[in-house]
């Protein structure tokens, strides 16, 4: 019942005081998914799980269907190597770019294709100014591996939809405890 509230409280505000749709469930800190919670986001109109914690072995891969008790499934999208992947990376551009390539080939393991998600904050800190001018930089570079892009998730589920229709399915709870 809680997260129903939650989901309606949350969606409703949203659409009132923002004119925003959520399509996009977030749960990055929380430590455990109730195998039922696909069938109530899809319920609520989300479309999209992000979520750190839960998943039953370091071989699934980062983005794949989540498959509720009820059949369900929605889109789900682990964080591997946290929420904070590309957070607190120093202000100078070649270190910040040094330090990015080591955190891009973190997420190797789980990466099923070329693109990464790699969230640029942590729990609750302001944005850091410096990365806007520091990813262009990045870019700049002709030596560069990838291309780093600044988005929301829903650019990201994208360029993995256009990628991937054939992921793979994991059911059930989603609980590391």
């Amino acid at each position: 019942e809680s997260f129903v509230r939650q989901l309606l409280l949350g969606t409703g505000l949203c659409r009132r005081e923002l004119g925003v749709e959520v399509k996009t469930g977030w749960q990055l800190d929380t430590f455990g998914h109730h195998a039922q919670m696909p069938q109530l986001l899809r319920l609520a109109g989300i479309d999209s799980f992000w979520f750190f914690r839960g998943v039953p072995s370091w071989d699934v891969p980062a983005e794949f269907l989540w498959e509720g008790l009820d059949g369900t499934r929605v889109e789900a999208f682990w964080l591997p190597q946290g929420y904070a992947v590309a957070y607190g990376l120093p202000p100078e551009p070649n270190e910040f770019g040094r330090l990015l390539e080591e955190r891009f080939a973190l997420l190797d393991r789980q990466a099923a294709g070329p693109e990464r998600a790699g969230p640029a904050g942590a729990d609750v800190c302001a944005p850091e100014a410096h990365v806007p001018a520091c990813a262009a930089a990045f870019n700049g570079r002709p030596d560069r591996p990838f291309r780093l892009r600044l988005a929301v998730p829903a650019e990201y589920e994208a360029a993995v939809r256009r990628r991937d229709a054939d992921r793979p399915v994991v059911a059930g709870e989603l609980n590391p405890i």
